[in-house]
C-alpha cells in the first residue's frame, strides 16, 4: 500500500518539475529576444539620429520641399512609417536582430552617391541618396530578416521624397495641352503659348503646382497604404496603384477645365481667392471617394501572408559584440563622405582666406515660386 501512494507522488512531482523545465526553457528565447530588440533598436536610434545630424543639409532642403506642398504629405509619410512598422511588431518578435554584412555595400554606395550629387548641384539626386542610405543603415543594423518584414513601412519613404522638380514639370505640359484641347472642343476660343492659355477675356498660367502634382504625390501615398494593408495579391495591390495614380490625374484636369469654363460664364468670385483654394481642397476629395468607391470594393479572398516568419539561420542568437561592431561600420561609411566633404570645403575656405564657420556649413535656401505675369491667373490647386 506504501508503494502504491509513493508512484503518483513521484509522478506528480516529476511532471511539474518536466512542466517548470518546459516554462523555462520557453521563457529563455522570448526574454533574450526582448533583449536583444531594445539594444538593435537603442543602436539604430542612435545611428539614424547621428546620420540626421550630419545630413542637416539635406533633411532641411527636405522639409523646405514639404513645406511648400499644400497638403504636407511628407510629415504624415514619416508619421505613417514608424505607425505601419509597430503595426508589424508581432512579426518582429518572432525574429532575433542580426546585424547584416551584406548591407555594407550598399550603405556606402548610397553616400557615395550623395557625395557626387552634392558636388554636382542635383537636389533630388542627393534627397534620394539619403532616403537609401537609411534604409541601408536599417539593414545593417537590424539584419535582412527584419528589414524584409519591414520592407512594407520602408518602401513608403519613396513617397516622402521631393519628386516635383522631375515630375512637375510634365504634368504641368501634360495639363496644358491637354485643357486646351477640352476647351477647344467645348467651343471656347482659346490659344496656349507655352504655359499661359489664353481665352477671349481673361489669360491663365498653368503652374507647375497646377499640373497636380500635389494630388498626384498624395494619392500615391495614400493608395500605396491602402493596397498594401488591404490586399494580399500583387495583382490587386497594381491595379489600386495604377488607379490611385491615373485618378488624380484625370481630376486636375477636370479642376482646370472647370475652372476656366466657370470663369468664361461669369462666376469669377468662386475660381479666384479663397474659393480657388477650396475648389482644389473639394476635387481632391471628390477624386478620393471616386477611387475608393469604385476600386476599393475590390475582392480579395486570398489568406494573409502575415504569418511568423520562417526560421532561418540566421535567426540564431543575439551577438552584441558583432551587431556592435557592424553597426559602427555602416554608420562610419554613412557619414564618411558628408564629413570629407565638410573638410575639403573647411580647407578651402581656410586656404582662400575666409571665415571657417561660412565654409563648414552647407546651406540650403529654396528656390522661388514660379510668378505668372501681371495679367494672368494662376491655377494652383
Amino acid at each position: 500500500m506504501q508503494t502504491s501512494d509513493s508512484t503518483p507522488s513521484t509522478m506528480t512531482c516529476g511532471g511539474v518539475l518536466g512542466r517548470s523545465r518546459h516554462m523555462l526553457a520557453t521563457a529563455i528565447p522570448v526574454v533574450g529576444r526582448d533583449r536583444s530588440w531594445r539594444n538593435a533598436a537603442l543602436a539604430l536610434a542612435c545611428c539614424l539620429t547621428a546620420l540626421v545630424s550630419v545630413y542637416r543639409s539635406t533633411v532641411v532642403s527636405m522639409l523646405y520641399t514639404w513645406a511648400e506642398d499644400p497638403f504636407g504629405h511628407g510629415y504624415f509619410v514619416v508619421a505613417a512609417v514608424f505607425c505601419l512598422a509597430f503595426m508589424r511588431r508581432s512579426c518582429l518578435e518572432a525574429i532575433t536582430p542580426r546585424a547584416a554584412v551584406a548591407a555594407l555595400p550598399m550603405v556606402g554606395a548610397s553616400s557615395l552617391v550623395w557625395l557626387l550629387a552634392t558636388r554636382a548641384g542635383e537636389e533630388a539626386v542627393q534627397h534620394s541618396a539619403m532616403v537609401a542610405t537609411t534604409v541601408s543603415l536599417t539593414w545593417a543594423v537590424l539584419g535582412t530578416a527584419a528589414v524584409r518584414t519591414l520592407a512594407f513601412p520602408l518602401g513608403l519613404l519613396l513617397f516622402a521624397l521631393p519628386v516635383g522638380g522631375v515630375v512637375a514639370p510634365l504634368l504641368q505640359d501634360f495639363t496644358g495641352h491637354v485643357a486646351a484641347a477640352m476647351l477647344h472642343y467645348s467651343r471656347v476660343s482659346v490659344t496656349l503659348q507655352g504655359d499661359v492659355i489664353s481665352t477671349a477675356g481673361t489669360r491663365w498660367h498653368v503652374s507647375e503646382a497646377c499640373g497636380g502634382i500635389h494630388y498626384l504625390v498624395a494619392s500615391a501615398g495614400i493608395g500605396y497604404v491602402y493596397a498594401g494593408l488591404v490586399y494580399r495579391r500583387w495583382t490587386r495591390r497594381a491595379g489600386f496603384m495604377s488607379a490611385a495614380i491615373v485618378v488624380p490625374i484625370v481630376g486636375n484636369l477636370v479642376r482646370v477645365y472647370t475652372t476656366i469654363i466657370l470663369d468664361e460664364f461669369g462666376a469669377t468670385r468662386l475660381v479666384a481667392g479663397m474659393g480657388h483654394y477650396l475648389y482644389g481642397v473639394f476635387v481632391f476629395t471628390v477624386m478620393m471617394s471616386v477611387l475608393f468607391i469604385t476600386c476599393g470594393q475590390w475582392n480579395d479572398d486570398q489568406a494573409s501572408d502575415r504569418s511568423s516568419p520562417r526560421r532561418t539561420a540566421e535567426n540564431s542568437a543575439y551577438q552584441p559584440w558583432r551587431s556592435a561592431a557592424l553597426a559602427t561600420a555602416a554608420l562610419l561609411l554613412a557619414v564618411a563622405p558628408p564629413l570629407a566633404l565638410q573638410d575639403s570645403m573647411t580647407r578651402g575656405g581656410a586656404a582662400r582666406g575666409k571665415p571657417l564657420g561660412n565654409a563648414v556649413t552647407i546651406e540650403y535656401r529654396p528656390d522661388g515660386h514660379d510668378v505668372a505675369e501681371e495679367s494672368s491667373k494662376d491655377l494652383l490647386p
